[in-house]
């Protein structure tokens, strides 16, 4: 019903802060404020893939975040 930038198909959300992570349809990834705030960004989204992400997860720690694409790459993010 909407265009790939405005579809989701990874979302994490971060073990201390709770920013949350959205990846959408077309290869691009944002961080939202919080659940509760999902308009105000951390950081703005950026194209970091030719294709969607598959799964999203902070480290435990919550220093970085692990991107698995469709084009079977694994990106790592330092979040700092």
């Amino acid at each position: 019903m909407f265009p790939p930038n405005q579809c989701s198909r990874a979302v994490a959300i971060h073990p201390t802060n709770g920013h949350v992570a959205v990846a959408t349809n077309d290869g691009e990834l944002s961080v939202r404020v919080s659940k509760n705030d999902l308009d105000s960004f951390v950081y703005e989204t950026k194209k970091i893939s030719k294709e969607w992400m598959e799964v999203m997860v902070y480290s435990p720690d919550g220093k970085y975040l692990a991107v698995g694409t469709h084009s079977r790459n694994i990106c790592f993010l330092d979040v700092e």
